[in-house]
């Protein structure tokens, strides 16, 4: 693949899956929708929008930089960011009804491939989520795309 097409942005198929388990309850997500994916500055930018159930409209934007870092940015009616990184916890805001809670991410485990004709890429990140250092849940996400 040439890769001023992807300094251009190609269009992308993303698949995305989710499963977050808090207090012995397994929830389950998934999404297959179309987006783009754009190389900047030695970064991936996927972004896409959500079609379907209760987040339709809901854009994502999911960063990829060159030491294997995730960033996942989700633009609801409040901004939620998530930064997954092995090397060092993160930290993030997130909007409750009863105000903004700041939270600790620990990421476990982050797995990233990539093919190059078409391009494609595979990724999977598993963390767990802490308010007060107390563990709200362990999650993973499965991130799929082909262009």
């Amino acid at each position: 693949m040439e890769r001023n097409n992807l300094t251009q942005g190609l269009p992308a198929r993303v698949i995305l899956e989710t499963t977050i388990v808090q207090e012995e309850e397994v929830f389950k997500n998934s999404f297959d929708e179309l987006g783009r994916i754009v190389l900047m500055n030695d970064n991936y930018y996927l972004r896409f929008e959500e079609t379907e159930g209760e987040d339709a409209g809901v854009v994502t934007l999911i960063k990829i930089d060159p030491e294997g870092v995730v960033h996942i940015t989700r633009h609801t009616d409040h901004k939620t960011r998530l930064i997954f990184n092995q090397e060092e916890d993160t930290y993030t805001s997130y909007a409750t009804p009863t105000g903004i809670m700041q939270m600790r991410v620990e990421t476990r485990r982050i797995s990233s491939s990539y093919n190059e004709a078409p391009f494609a890429g595979d990724i999977e990140i598993d963390y767990i989520m802490y308010m007060e250092n107390i563990p709200l849940g362990t999650y993973q996400i499965r991130l799929r795309f082909t262009t």
